[in-house]
């Protein structure tokens, strides 16, 4: 069986021109307009989602959700997804790169590890759209003042999601074990291939292993160890499934340096060996381009 095409990765410019070279877009979709998106791919910018009316289903990192009015979807970059919508969809897609905002915090619905999908009742989703409705007329405005304006918007828009998501999900309230959490999953993003193990973090946070390991626990229902090996795993699946990559070249990609020990890693929590695991993808409809 041939080896899957690389995953394609999208940026801003790719879906429209970008606002003044910035990394900002706003589109909206009426029900006849929504374009079709069945093959996988990722993108190198976060994306907003939000349905006025919607049927079919949105698949993010191998997970399918169906897809209701009312309802907000994160994405972040690198993230692999695709969608099948019905007719009758219709809402916005809000586009922006990771250097637009000045403010650099990890929001908890761009998390690889929360849930990108949010359920809002009608009186808060109409909240949404009047400050949306704000952000599309500074858009299309576009004179010299409109980009910081934007920026500031589109602060106080996901200020509100935070408020919304937060409400909804009310163990992500932040206390000082979760604010570790936070910060723990912020670094396994940015290092889990160089290093795995649980002594780094606790080291970089000032708190012991066992600290880690049952905050960890607490927060997420599995130990700290568990976790880091999740990311590790979430990236295997991506790059089996979706780039032209060879096994070897993926185990040196995550930091292993016996491919024989990845083989054993990606079977002990999948059941298949790598490349079982790439052919058994290769035959779900709609995995590849």
């Amino acid at each position: 069986m041939p080896i899957q095409k690389p995953l394609p990765v999208f940026s801003i410019e790719d879906i429209t021109p970008p606002f003044k070279k910035q990394a900002f877009s706003f589109l909206v979709h009426n029900e006849k307009q929504w374009p079709g998106l069945a093959y996988p791919h990722k993108h190198d910018f976060f994306m907003l989602l939000f349905f006025t009316k919607a049927r079919g289903t949105h698949s993010i990192d191998f997970k399918e959700y169906a897809t209701h009015k009312y309802q907000v979807h994160f994405l972040a970059p690198g993230q692999a997804h695709h969608w099948k919508f019905q007719s009758g969809t219709s809402g916005i897609q809000l586009m922006f790169g990771p250097d637009f905002l000045p403010d650099t915090r990890q929001w908890p619905f761009f998390s690889w590890s929360g849930n990108p999908v949010l359920d809002l009742s009608t009186a808060k989703f109409n909240e949404l759209l009047a400050e949306l409705s704000l952000m599309e007329k500074e858009y299309r405005n576009a004179d010299h003042f409109s980009i910081e304006i934007l920026a500031h918007r589109l602060l106080v828009l996901l200020n509100m999601l935070q408020r919304f998501y937060e409400s909804a999900h009310p163990d992500l309230n932040p206390t000082p074990v979760k604010k570790i959490m936070m910060q723990f999953t912020d670094l396994v993003e940015t290092h889990y291939r160089e290093e795995p193990t649980v002594e780094y973090y606790a080291a970089v946070l000032h708190v012991t292993p066992q600290h880690l390991n049952n905050t960890c626990k607490r927060e997420s229902g599995i130990t700290a160890g568990a976790f880091i090996r999740q990311r590790i795993l979430l990236e295997a699946r991506r790059l089996l499934s979706f780039s032209g990559m060879d096994v070897k070249e993926i185990a040196y990609h995550l930091g292993f340096s016996d491919t024989s020990y990845f083989s054993r890693f990606v079977r002990r929590y999948t059941g298949l060996t790598p490349l079982a695991f790439r052919q058994q993808v290769q035959k779900v409809p709609g995995s590849s381009r």
